[in-house]
């Protein structure tokens, strides 16, 4: 094991021959912006880092639920705000076709 806990192993890269700076590179190449975000790193036999990151715990996920649905919710508005603009766009453009329709050729 390279990484447990968000920890190096120093005796793991040691074993392996790596420095320490390698699973630190790895892990920032696949997405974590730190070894704190990482619970496991392993060298597997062909060669390859696998990597598991920290699970949130439920209140942490329930959190950033509520998050994206309220972000959600506040695009809402905007998008019923624009349908309602484009509706009202094109009654007038209705409206003034039925009256310009209506008015007698200018000579």
């Amino acid at each position: 094991m390279l990484i447990e806990s968000g920890s190096v192993r120093r005796e793991g890269l040691a074993k392996e021959l790596l420095a320490e700076v390698e699973p630190r590179t790895v892990a920032q190449r696949q997405g974590f912006s730190s070894l704190k975000e990482v619970e496991s790193c392993v060298l597997e036999p062909g060669g390859t880092f696998a990597m598991r990151g920290v699970q949130p715990d439920a209140e942490e996920r329930r959190h950033e639920e509520l998050i994206a649905r309220l972000n959600l919710m506040q695009l809402q508005p905007t998008k019923l705000q624009r349908q309602n603009t484009n509706r009202r766009k094109r009654r007038l453009n209705t409206s003034t076709r039925l009256i310009s329709n209506d008015l007698p050729p200018v000579s």
